[in-house]
C-alpha cells in the first residue's frame, strides 16, 4: 500500500498513475474512507481523460457512482450515471465500429481471394479451350489432307 502511494509521485505515465489512484480509490472504498476513495477517483478520472482512455474512465466512473450512493449523494449520482451512460454508448459505437471495420477488412480479402480464383480458373478454362481448338484444327487438316489425297487418287 504504501509502495503503491509513493510510486504515484514517481510514476509520469498518465496511464498507471491513473490504474494505481482507480484500485487505491477502490481499496478506500472497501475500507468505507468514501472521501479519500473520491479524490483519489477524480484524480484517477482526469489522468484517464487526459490520455482519452474511455474504458478507464467508464471503470472509474462506475466506482465514483457506487461512492456517491454509498454516500446517498443523489446529485452527484447522477450526474456521474450520465456521464456513464455516454461513456457506455460510445464505447458501444466504437466496438461496433471495430467490428464492422474488421469485417470490411475480412470481405476485401476473401474478395480478393475470389477474384484471383476466378482469374486462375479462367486462364485454366482458355488454355483447355485452345487446346482443344488446335487439336480440333489439327485433326481437321490430318483428315482435310488424307481426303484430297484419296480424292486425287480416285480421279
Amino acid at each position: 500500500f504504501k509502495k503503491a502511494m509513493s510510486s504515484i509521485s514517481i510514476d509520469q505515465n498518465l496511464l498507471n498513475r491513473s490504474v494505481i489512484n482507480f484500485e487505491l480509490g477502490k481499496l478506500y472504498f472497501l475500507k468505507k474512507d468514501t472521501q479519500k476513495s473520491i479524490a483519489l477517483l477524480k484524480i484517477a478520472l482526469a489522468d484517464a481523460e487526459k490520455i482519452n482512455n474511455i474504458t478507464q474512465q467508464k471503470n472509474i466512473i462506475r466506482s465514483l457512482i457506487t461512492n456517491y450512493l454509498a454516500l446517498n449523494n443523489l446529485a452527484s449520482y447522477q450526474e456521474y450515471s450520465k456521464e456513464f451512460l455516454k461513456l457506455n454508448n460510445q464505447i458501444e459505437l466504437l466496438e461496433q465500429e471495430a467490428v464492422n471495420t474488421a469485417f470490411n477488412s475480412i470481405t476485401n480479402e476473401q474478395e480478393q481471394k475470389l477474384i484471383h480464383e476466378s482469374q486462375k480458373y479462367s486462364t485454366y478454362f482458355w488454355l483447355i479451350f485452345s487446346g482443344i481448338i488446335f487439336v480440333f484444327i489439327i485433326t481437321f487438316s490430318l483428315w482435310l489432307k488424307v481426303y484430297l489425297k484419296k480424292k486425287r487418287l480416285t480421279i
